[in-house]
């Protein structure tokens, strides 16, 4: 699909044989042409353009079950889980573009590291002896190269894999080491989907595959209508 034109409007002077009548019917035209050019200029929207229903609603990782009402006399065609924000603790994921260079993190540092690139990056877990005991730091490998794990002494805990993701728990805080356990490096997971069915006007959500058991959702469905 090409751009929008640059021409957005009829001009009276355009049409100066015709000035006795034309000016009411252009100023129709341009209020149409303006709202035309607003709409296909990403003013589109699914919940005023398309017959679909967008809902955000909170489900639990250990019984991933909700309902949504359909308002339209069609049924529904398909239900899409568009995306999944953890609401509980830890919920906050803190993105790291690799460079080759060294991501230090501390007691204050999100659970959640995520990284991203195609250069290599060495992470530095915190000091042992500044964390509560079972911490936990969850390192996503998004990017095209190996990640260098290392406790907070500087020693080689593991390699993590493009692709990858390792949980890393502390169980021993006695020293700026410790000991780190539980270093399961594991293909990331795919993408929760959703199973659904549909009765008198009411789409449930019967699983959403993917999600932690342990962890609370807001999750947002667009439901869409034939």
């Amino acid at each position: 699909m090409g751009g929008l034109p640059v021409f957005r409007r009829f001009l009276a002077e355009d049409y100066s044989s015709q000035s006795s009548w034309i000016g009411p019917l252009l100023y129709g035209l341009n209020l149409i042409l303006n709202t035309l050019y607003s709409n296909l200029n990403n003013g589109l929207t699914i919940q005023q353009n398309m017959l679909a229903q967008t809902k955000t609603l909170p489900i639990k990782g250990d019984s991933p079950k909700t309902t949504i009402p359909w308002p339209f006399n069609s049924s529904p065609i398909g239900v899409t889980l568009v995306q999944t924000l953890q609401t509980d603790t830890p919920n906050i994921s803190t993105p790291t573009v690799t460079a080759s260079g060294t991501t230090s993190l501390d007691n204050k540092s999100t659970y959640n590291q995520t990284f991203t690139g195609s250069a290599t990056q060495t992470i530095n877990l915190p000091p042992a002896n500044t964390l509560a005991t079972n911490s936990q730091f969850q390192i996503t490998n998004r990017s095209t190269a190996f990640l260098t794990l290392n406790d907070g002494s500087g020693v080689l805990i593991q390699l993590i894999a493009p692709g990858c993701q390792s949980i890393v728990t502390v169980t021993n805080i006695g020293s700026i080491a410790g000991t780190w356990v539980n270093c399961t490096s594991g293909i990331i997971p795919n993408a929760p989907t959703c199973d659904w069915s549909y009765s008198a006007g009411v789409v449930s959500i019967n699983n959403v595959t993917g999600l932690n058991a342990a962890h609370v959702y807001n999750c947002t469905f667009v439901v869409w209508g034939g």
